[in-house]
Parts: structure tokens; C-alpha cells; sequence
């Protein structure tokens, strides 16, 4: 059935009904239960709704000054007020132990109701009356035990209390011990069904069940019974041998807007839901098009449940917002019928709507049967006619998986290389780890496309999976892997505690390469491991650049999650940073390094942190730095802006380009070194540093 409210995360203990009288009307009836968790103990009154409930809560002791309150238990006493046993603990679980030899017990009452407690007489029937009324559940027990031994002795007083009392839990009480009484009980149960009190019928349709098998109470219009009658008609269907009509009946009364009553015709159906979805199909020829018709559908369990589903999420009529729901449906049935229903959607559905295939597409292929298709040509062919109309699409992935297309591997590789947003170019390098493609791994990093061996090794990366690190580290120890690669590869080891320690070692033993230890010092920086061990490691071989004054930042780890001014940011960045010296933002300042006017639609958070404080890990392309020595010993350094066979431009830190002729030239080469300043952070404050990557955020697209 749906949840009667959601009250959140929580260690709920104790629980019980408060019957009483001495509290507040408000709590008065209703479910009270303790939460140690959130130390609290609350009251969930409860309103009808259509054959359920709703509820809200209300809260009765909480420990917010008293963080050691674990409510355990909660129960009425005989006076009507509230007895909470609290087991006194810093902390739920049992991790802490602090309650060997402590505990408290609470009453809760009205101001200056003194604590009583009632005489409890159960000798006389009169006596046992009057206890049965009691709030306490153990004297109602003792009441109940009595009364049920004095047997048609009670019975004047108990009918006396059935039909008069204006209590109505009173005249329930005294019906469930009138219903026992030997060829007498059905009469009374028959009495309350009469009535205008649906409360009392229901207990009435309970205790038959219960104390009468042979005996049911049939409506003559069920109908025109409330919602909640026809729920508790519907339970009582449960234990039914031949249920089908009487079932048939009750679903046609359901109108689609009661989730309580279609979880009810549910229940009543489990054992036999064949008999009953036929009767009720019968009655309802047009149950598809409805949607009360395709909620029993989706509720059902029949044979023929899993290939109505897949009629109902073909039939144009049905509204597409439906589809995921009964789509869902698929996972509760079983059998035959469901494997063939999911293949007809996956392979063969009809439907002109690009987004309702898209949507079917992916749902139905979720729920394939997987395994080798290569052996049956019909069924490949029709994994391989979704397989081109799901490209690049998690169904598509999905799919090349589940049934091991080889043939279909490079397309995952293309996926994984197109820079895509989200979670989709790390499922496509999963599947490849998991199916041990090294080979095609191992190509593509090794190819002559450097963006592409560069794409993957990052992808390597995010999937933060140890069978790829040995793919990483063969890149990153390899003199002839491009920088691009490399760099990629290295920041792709540091994303694992495997590859991290990997590449502390290398840093230690002097084997990896200077500009690759650029390239990993802020992945590692920035990595939260739970090894608190490898994090102290990183600290002492990467401490916190230092700041202005020298005053070294935060943890960059931390640093990433602040947040600045953006306002101030810019007045820093044309200030104090001197940046406007080197980039151009619209139009305004120097044209040496790479034009930041849409940077912030380029770069992540993270990018923009490492591209400051470790300028060296990744150079832009074409934006590389050189270094010119001439034949009469001047050495001209600058990013190239122009090459031909006889001279070569460079433009500087100065924003002068200068051109130099290739005879005079005695040595060309290419720096591993950014032209722009290692420290620059030191011109600023860590809350300067963090303004200025705000306002650099905001430069996107127009």
C-alpha cells in the first residue's frame, strides 16, 4: 500500500495508539510512535482519504536541548497519559555505549494532572465493562479476558455498549466480543452492517473473516458503498477460492484515482489474478482505453499481464507521460509472456512519434535478456535495426553490451571520444574494460589522432576504474606518448588511490616526467580519498601553493567548493592579477595568451583552478611556448604565431612579435613551460583567487 507519510531518515523504535483522553484533542486516536534517530517522539493524525489515508505530523517530546534523548518506547497509562522509556545514549547503533547504566522514563500530561491509577475490577461483568474502556492496553486485556469468560453472561451489558455508547472504538470493542458468542455472533455482526457507520462495518467484514469464514456480508449495490468499504470487501476476497466475480464487481467501481483502492483489488487478486483480469475484462470491454482499465492492467499479475502492457505502450491513446510507469510494470511479472512482451517493444513496436520510440527504445532494450546473438540472424538483425536508431544513446550501450556486439566496440570508442556531457563516454568505456577490449583501447590511445587518444585517456580516467590505471600508466611511462596524452593519462591515474599511489611513486624515484608532475600535482591536490594515510602523503610531497604575503591557501579540495564575488573578481583580475596584461576579455587588453571573452563556456571550476596555479600542466594548442637562440647568441622566446621555410614569428610576454629568420637561427624548441607566470597566485589573496575564477565563469557565450 502507498505510504502514509514520509517522515524522512530516521531509527524509529517504539509505537502504540493513543485511546485516551487526558491529551489534547489533537493526539487523541491517532499513531504515536519515537524516532531515536532524530530524537523525537510525534503523533501522525490521520484524515480519510478515499479508501486510505493522509497524515501530517505533529511532534510531542523532542530532545533539542538533550541530544542523549533515544526514545525507545512509547505506551498509554492507565490515567491516559504518556509514558516514554528514553535508553539515554550519545548515539544510535550501539557504536558508543554510552547507555550501560543510564536511562530515564517521561510522562507526558496536562499541567497538574497528578499521576493515578484507576482500580482495575474485572471480577464482576460491570467492573470488566468499565475496564474495557480504560486507555491502557493492558487493562483492556484484562478486561477483554474477563468479559470473553463470562460468555452469554456479558451479553446484556456488551449489546447495551454496542448499541448505545457514543464512543464508536467502545461499541467496536464490545462488537469484536459479541461477534465470538456462539450462534449469536452473526446476528450482531449482521446488525452492524446495517448501520450508517462505516467504521463498524469494517469491523464487522474484519471479524467475520476471522471469527466466521462461512458468513460474508454482500452489499446490495457496492457502488454505493464509501471507498473505504469497498476496500475492506475487496481484502476480504483474499482467502476466497472462486473470488472472480465478486472481485469483477469491486474493479469496476474503481475510477483510476485511488491508488489505496487499486493496491486492495490488488491484494485480492494475488492468488488468482488469471480469473479475476479475465471477469474483469469482460465487464469492461473498453478497459484499455480507460484509465482506471490501465492501472488494474498495470497493477495486475495475470498471464496475459506482460502482453497487455506492451498493447496498452503501443496504443497511440495511451498518454505518453504513462508509458515509464508501465514500463515499470514489466519488473513485477514473470514468465514467458514477459520475455516475448519485451521483445515485441524492443524489436518490432510500431510508432511514427520520434520521442515515444526514443522513450520505448530505451525502457524496452533496459530489460532485454542478454547473450550471444550471433547465432540466430532474425534476432540480430533486429538488435541491430535499434542498435541505429538508438546511436549515441544509453540504450545503445546498453544494448552493445547485453548482447556482446563486437562489431559495434568502435562505436563506444567514438562515444567515449566525443567529449560528451554527463555519465554516457564513461558506461561506453565500462562496457569495453568489462569485456577485456584492451586491444581496441590500446589502439586508439596509441593513434595518430592525438585528440582523440587524449579524449579517451581522460574518459580512462573519470571511470576511475583500476582495470584501466595499467592503460594510464603505459601512456604515461612511454618517452613517445604526446603531451596532450600524457597529461591526460597522468590526471587520469590521480583519480584512483591505485594510480595515485602509482604516481608518488614515480615522483619520489625522479621517473616521471617534469611536466607531468605539473599536470598531476593539482589532480592529486584536489582528490578526496578516504585513505587518510595516501591524503597525508600528498600533503607532504603538494603542500598549499602560498598566497600573497606568502601565506600559503586552503586545500584546494576546499577552495573548489567556495564561492565568490564576481563583481570583485573583475576588479581583481584588471587589478592586482594584472591577467588584462596578457588577455583580451571584449575587446579590452593584450592579446598574448588565448582570448578569455567565452572562457566560462569552455572550462570547468576545476579547469579554471589549475590553469592559475599550475599554468605548466596543460597548454592550450597553439598557444605553446618557444625558445629561439640565435647564431649571434641572443635567445627570443614567445608563443609562434606564423611559420614558413624562411622565418618565424614570436610573440612575447610583452605582446611584441618579433621576426626572425630561420638562418639565423641555431636552435628551435619547444618549451615545457607556460608563458604564463608559475606564481601568479601570489599577486593575490585566496578569496581574490576565488573572485576572479567567479567572474571568469561569467564569460560565455553572447
Amino acid at each position: 500500500v502507498p505510504n502514509l507519510l514520509l517522515t524522512g531518515g530516521g531509527s524509529p523504535t517504539g509505537i502504540c495508539v493513543y485511546e485516551g483522553t487526558l491529551l489534547p484533542e489533537v493526539f487523541r486516536d491517532q499513531v504515536i510512535h519515537c524516532d531515536a534517530g532524530p530524537n523525537v517522539v510525534r503523533a501522525y493524525p490521520v484524515k480519510e482519504q478515499g479508501a486510505g489515508y493522509s497524515a501530517r505530523i505533529e511532534t510531542i517530546l523532542e530532545g533539542t536541548r538533550d541530544k542523549w534523548f533515544r526514545p525507545s518506547d512509547v505506551c498509554v497509562a492507565p490515567d491516559g497519559s504518556l509514558i516514554v522509556a528514553d535508553w539515554y545514549d550519545p548515539g544510535v547503533g550501539g557504536h558508543a555505549m554510552g547507555d550501560v547504566d543510564k536511562g530515564r522514563i517521561f510522562r507526558i500530561a496536562p499541567p497538574g494532572a497528578k499521576y493515578v491509577t484507576p482500580k482495575v475490577d474485572v471480577a464482576t461483568v460491570e467492573g470488566a465493562i468499565t475496564s474495557l474502556r480504560s486507555p491502557n492496553q493492558d487493562t483492556r486485556y484484562l478486561a477483554w479476558t474477563a468479559l470473553h469468560g463470562f460468555g452469554t453472561k456479558a451479553e446484556p451489558a456488551l449489546a447495551r455498549m454496542f448499541r448505545e455508547d457514543p464512543n464508536p472504538r467502545f461499541r467496536a470493542r464490545a462488537l469484536w466480543l459479541l461477534g465470538q458468542l456462539p450462534s449469536k455472533g452473526i446476528n450482531y455482526l449482521k446488525i452492524a452492517t446495517e448501520g450508517a457507520d462505516d467504521d463498524l462495518k469494517i469491523v464487522a467484514i474484519r471479524a467475520g473473516r476471522e471469527l466466521s469464514p462461512s458468513w460474508r456480508w454482500t452489499p446490495r449495490d457496492v457502488a454505493s458503498e464509501s471507498p473505504r468499504i469497498r476496500r475492506e470487501l475487496a481484502i476480504a476476497l483474499a482467502e476466497d477460492s472462486s473470488p472472480a466475480a465478486d472481485w469483477a464487481k469491486l474493479a469496476k467501481t474503481y475510477r483510476g484515482d485511488d491508488r489505496w483502492f487499486l493496491e486492495a483489488l490488488g491484494i485480492a487478486a494475488a492468488k488468482h489474478w488469471d480469473e479475476c483480469l479475465a471477469a474483469y475484462l469482460k465487464a469492461v470491454p473498453d478497459a484499455l482505453s480507460t484509465k482506471a482499465g490501465r492501472d488494474i492492467v498495470w497493477r495486475s499479475r495475470a498471464s496475459r499481464s506482460a502482453e497487455l502492457l506492451a498493447k496498452l505502450i503501443e496504443a497511440p491513446a495511451t498518454p505518453t507521460e504513462e508509458l515509464p510507469r508501465l514500463f515499470r510494470a514489466f519488473d513485477f511479472q514473470k514468465g514467458e509472456g514477459k520475455r516475448a512482451a519485451i521483445e515485441q517493444l524492443a524489436f518490432h513496436a510500431s510508432t511514427t512519434d520520434e520521442a515515444r520510440r526514443s522513450l520505448i527504445d530505451s525502457e524496452a532494450v533496459n530489460r532485454l535478456e542478454g547473450g550471444d546473438v550471433s547465432r540466430s540472424p532474425e534476432k540480430r538483425a533486429a538488435v541491430e535495426k535499434v542498435l541505429d536508431r538508438t546511436k549515441g544513446t544509453p540504450a545503445f550501450v546498453t544494448l552493445v553490451d547485453r548482447f556482446e556486439m563486437k562489431d559495434r566496440y568502435p562505436e563506444l570508442i567514438a562515444l567515449a571520444t566525443a567529449r560528451l556531457e554527463g555519465s554516457l563516454a564513461v558506461d561506453a568505456i565500462e562496457v569495453l574494460l568489462r569485456r577485456g577490449q584492451r586491444e581496441i583501447l590500446t589502439t586508439t590511445l596509441g593513434g595518430s589522432d592525438v585528440e582523440s587518444a587524449a579524449a579517451l585517456a581522460r574518459v580512462l580516467g573519470d571511470a576511475q576504474d583500476r582495470r584501466a590505471t595499467p592503460l594510464l600508466a603505459a601512456l604515461v611511462d612511454d618517452a613517445k606518448t604526446p603531451d596532450a596524452v600524457a597529461r591526460a593519462a597522468a590526471r587520469g591515474m590521480a583519480k584512483t588511490p591505485q594510480g595515485a599511489r602509482d604516481l608518488l611513486r614515480r615522483i619520489k624515484d625522479k621517473s616521471l616526467a617534469p611536466d607531468l608532475t605539473q599536470a598531476v600535482a593539482f589532480a592529486l591536490q584536489t582528490a578526496t580519498f578516504n585513505d587518510s594515510g595516501l591524503m597525508r602523503e600528498i600533503g607532504a610531497l603538494f603542500p598549499p601553493p602560498p598566497a600573497r604575503n606568502e601565506k600559503p591557501l586552503p586545500p584546494l579540495a576546499a577552495m573548489l567548493r567556495s564561492r565568490g564575488d564576481a563583481a570583485r573578481g573583475k576588479a581583481v583580475f584588471q587589478g592586482v592579477a594584472k591577467c588584462n596584461t596578457c588577455h583580451v576579455i571584449d575587446g579590452e587588453g593584450k592579446e598574448v595568451g588565448p582570448n578569455l571573452s567565452e572562457i566560462g563556456s569552455k572550462l570547468s571550476r576545476e579547469a579554471f583552478f589549475e590553469a592559475i596555479l599550475f599554468p605548466s600542466a596543460g597548454i592550450s594548442h597553439n598557444y605553446e611556448t618557444w625558445s629561439a637562440s640565435t647564431v649571434d647568441g641572443n635567445v627570443v622566446s614567445g608563443i609562434k604565431l606564423s611559420e614558413t621555410p624562411a622565418e618565424i614569428v614570436l610573440k612575447g610576454s610583452d605582446s611584441i612579435a618579433r621576426t626572425l629568420k630561420k638562418s639565423e637561427i641555431d636552435e628551435l624548441k619547444k618549451q615545457p613551460t607556460s608563458l604564463m607566470p608559475a606564481d601568479l597566485q601570489k599577486t593575490m589573496t585566496a578569496q581574490e583567487l576565488i573572485d576572479v575564477i567567479e567572474y571568469m565563469q561569467t564569460l560565455r557565450k553572447k
